[in-house]
C-alpha cells in the first residue's frame, strides 16, 4: 500500500466535518485526539472471538515520539490528514511491546463482536522504528527485501531504492503511516461499505489479474506471507543474486488483524 496505490483512496476520504479539521490543522489536536501509547499488545490475547478489546492506552509523552509525529504531520497532504483524522479511525497506537521480535513493525486491528465495542479500529506503529529512524530509501529497500524474502548472495545485485524527493525520517514514518491506515480505509470504504465507491473495484481488478485463487482470509496476515491456497498467475521468478524463488507475497488483507514486519 504504497505511493502509487495510496493515489486511489483519496477518492475514498469523506469530507472534512467538525472536531475534524481541529485535528487536521493543528498537530496537537491531532497528538491529543488520536495518538496513544500501547504497553502490552500481544496477538494471543486478541484472538479468541469473544476477546479483550484493545488496552485503551495513554497519551505520548516522550518528545521524541512527539515532535516526529508533528513533523510527519505537516508533512502529509490535507487528504491523508483527513485519514489520519477520520472518526473511524479510533486510535493511532504506538506500539511498546517489542518482546524478541515477536511484533510488526506496523499492524492494523478492527474489533470483532464481543471485542470492546465491536466496531472499533485502529492502527499501530512499533516503537522499536525509533531505534534506527532511517530514511526512506533504507526503510523501503529493507521492506523491499523482506517482502521478496531475498538471500543475498551478491549484494550489487539486490534490488534497492537509491532516491527519493524527500529521503527522511519523517517520510519514512509517512510511509509507514500511509500504509497501516489504507487497510482501514480499505475496509471502511470497500469491504463494508453498503455503496462502495468506484475506486474500491481497482483492487478487485488486480486480484483478478494477477491471482488464480486468493486462498483463504487469516485471521492474523503476516507481512509477505502468502494466503493459504493462494495461487499467482504467473509463475516466480529467479532473481539474480538469489538463492531463492520469488513467491507470493499475499492475497487480500483479513479483515480482523493485519501485521506487517515494517
Amino acid at each position: 500500500m504504497r505511493a502509487t496505490a495510496l493515489v486511489l483512496f483519496v477518492g475514498l476520504v469523506a469530507p472534512v466535518a467538525g472536531a475534524q479539521a481541529d485535528c487536521m490543522n493543528n498537530a496537537s489536536d491531532f497528538l491529543s485526539e488520536k495518538v496513544r501509547v500501547v504497553h502490552d499488545f500481544q496477538l494471543v490475547p486478541y484472538r479468541p472471538t469473544p476477546g479483550r478489546p484493545l488496552e485503551p492506552g495513554t497519551h505520548p509523552k516522550d518528545q521524541n515520539y512527539q515532535n516526529d509525529l508533528a513533523a510527519m504531520h505537516a508533512a502529509a497532504p490535507d487528504w491523508f490528514r483527513r485519514a489520519l483524522c477520520d472518526e473511524k479511525l479510533t486510535r493511532i497506537m504506538l506500539d511498546e511491546s517489542n518482546q524478541a521480535g515477536t511484533n510488526p513493525g506496523g499492524w492494523w486491528f478492527n474489533e470483532r463482536a464481543g471485542q470492546g465495542e465491536g466496531k472499533n479500529n485502529y492502527v499501530g506503529i512499533s516503537t522499536q522504528l525509533w531505534a534506527s529512524t532511517h530514511p526512506l530509501t533504507t526503510s523501503e529497500t529493507i521492506i523491499l527485501q523482506t517482502l521478496l524474502q531475498l538471500e543475498i548472495v551478491n549484494p550489487a545485485n539486490t534490488p534497492r531504492y537509491v532516491s527519493a524527493a524527500s529521503d527522511t525520517w519523517t517520510s519514512a514514518l509517512l510511509s509507514v503511516l500511509a500504509h497501516e491506515i489504507g487497510h482501514s480505509i480499505f475496509h471502511n470504504n470497500c469491504e463494508v461499505a453498503i455503496d462502495p465507491p468506484e475506486a474500491c473495484a481497482a483492487f478487485t481488478e488486480g486480484e483478478v489479474g494477477s491471482w488464480i485463487d486468493t486462498g483463504e482470509r487469516p485471521e492474523f496476515h503476516g507481512f509477505g506471507r502468502p494466503f493459504v491456497g493462494s495461487r499467482l498467475k504467473a509463475k516466480p521468478a529467479r532473481s539474480r543474486g538469489s538463492k531463492r524463488l520469488l513467491g507470493p507475497s499475499s492475497g487480500s488483507c483479513g479483515l480482523a488483524f493485519c501485521l506487517h514486519s515494517c
